[in-house]
């Protein structure tokens, strides 16, 4: 029977034909693959890799803890995509392919996890045909190969079957990269297929290849250039060297995950605030959600991230210093509050949201800037919540004098949950601040 090629096929050919073709200068090809990106679809002989004789699955569910494994996370962490917006989270549950669809015996969560393997090795095969077309071409021996992602994904996991957690089956992804030095004969041929185990992240490929490729480290510095610095790191250290895992880049890698239970504008920055971060070392994961609430994961002893030891008091110095890593990869002085930290927000202008609150100038303007303001609950807020805010710019609208941060100035404005209005505050910290009800 003869099929039509799908997709991903049709850009492996491609990238087939480019490299048979001759080029005289230095290029650049990227080839994405669709799969395993749903909808799990591949032809029926990457399915057949899943299937015995009989045509029955072999597939295995990953593994799970003996307990709900939900039970130890924040509130924060769960909820579904769906209903009120203060309850919503990226659960996406797991019932119906346990229960609700087939035989109620987990038919279809094994069918899922047999799908998302078969696209798998569909995706493997498409970067096997582009490899063997690149080592029978005139570049095998002048070519940097990088294989990755960009994100993994939950097959049953935290009873979650997407993306979109901060979690390592979601913000750990596959990264291969060959350089021709590690040919046989090469200067790194004793590396060649070595693993590394220091994090990095996917913002360190670009400088990565400027060093490679010889390129300037700073490209965008001089004479009518932005001059802004590059955010990632170069991993060449590691390339050489990936059993020692030594580098000039962060002990961990940084993910940032919106707050579903935030609604801005579209074509928005999201407010650092309001979101939230997780770090992950050679040993541990440390997530930070953006009502202050944490997890923290010891992958030396609990790969799957089953136990969440945030609250155990014997992981409390673990917990601090990935604590102060998380916050210094931000750039963040501050290792308290995203809040007080100055100068990070989304130049969210103008905005303001609806409720009460009473405001007066913060004398020690602990805010980057020359305005800031000591926002005081006013019973709204339970607790006692004291935020301080910096102003956008050299007053607030809703200021009852525009005077220069001497103490002295007091004004109120309206908040509630997330409705924006046109004024003075910024969203993100007016969220934040909710956040401490």
């Amino acid at each position: 029977m003869i099929r039509d090629p799908m997709p991903d096929e049709i850009s492996a050919q491609w990238a087939e034909g480019k490299l048979g073709q001759t080029h005289s200068d230095p290029f650049l090809m990227v080839v994405g693959m669709n799969r395993p990106h749903a909808p799990f679809y591949a032809p029926k002989e990457f399915f057949d890799l899943f299937r015995d004789a009989n045509g029955n699955n072999t597939v295995s569910l990953p593994p799970l803890p003996s307990v709900d494994d939900l039970a130890d996370l924040p509130d924060i962490a769960k909820g579904s995509p769906y209903g009120d917006l203060l309850d919503r989270g990226y659960q996406s549950g797991m019932n119906k392919y346990k229960q609700n669809y087939g035989n109620g015996a987990n038919e279809w969560w094994l069918n899922f996890v047999q799908g998302y393997l078969a696209c798998v090795a569909f995706a493997d095969h498409q970067v096997g045909v582009i490899w063997d077309a690149l080592q029978a071409s005139d570049y095998a021996n002048n070519t940097i190969v990088i294989v990755t992602s960009d994100h993994g994904y939950h097959l049953g996991e935290k009873d979650h079957a997407s993306k979109t957690t901060p979690w390592e089956e979601t913000t750990r992804v596959p990264l291969v990269i060959y350089t021709p030095e590690m040919r046989p004969g090469g200067s790194l041929a004793s590396v060649a297929g070595l693993e590394c185990s220091a994090p990095v992240s996917l913002i360190d490929l670009y400088p990565t290849l400027n060093a490679l490729c010889g390129m300037p480290a700073d490209p965008n510095g001089g004479v009518g250039k932005n001059n802004m610095v590059l955010d990632g790191n170069d991993l060449t250290s590691l390339l050489e060297a990936p059993v020692a895992g030594q580098w000039n880049g962060p002990s961990v890698a940084l993910s940032h995950l919106h707050n579903a239970r935030v609604d801005w504008p579209a074509e928005t920055k999201s407010p650092w605030a309001l979101n939230h971060h997780a770090a992950r070392s050679e040993n541990y994961r440390y997530i930070r959600y953006s009502d202050g609430s944490e997890e923290l994961y010891d992958h030396s002893v609990d790969p799957n991230e089953w136990t969440n030891q945030a609250g155990n008091v014997a992981s409390a110095p673990a917990k601090a210093v990935m604590k102060q890593r998380l916050f210094r990869s931000l750039g963040l002085a501050n290792t308290e509050n995203l809040v007080v930290n100055g100068s990070f927000e989304s130049d969210l202008n103008n905005w303001v949201a609806a409720g009460s609150a009473v405001a007066s100038l913060n004398t020690s303007n602990s805010l980057a800037g020359d305005r800031s303001v000591l926002v005081t609950s006013n019973g709204t807020v339970s607790g006692g919540a004291f935020v301080d805010y910096q102003f956008n710019g050299a007053d607030g609208t809703q200021l009852k004098i525009a005077q220069s941060n001497d103490g002295s100035d007091t004004g109120s404005w309206n908040f509630w949950e997330v409705e924006v209005q046109a004024g003075a505050l910024n969203v993100g910290y007016t969220q934040e601040f909710k956040l401490q009800r």
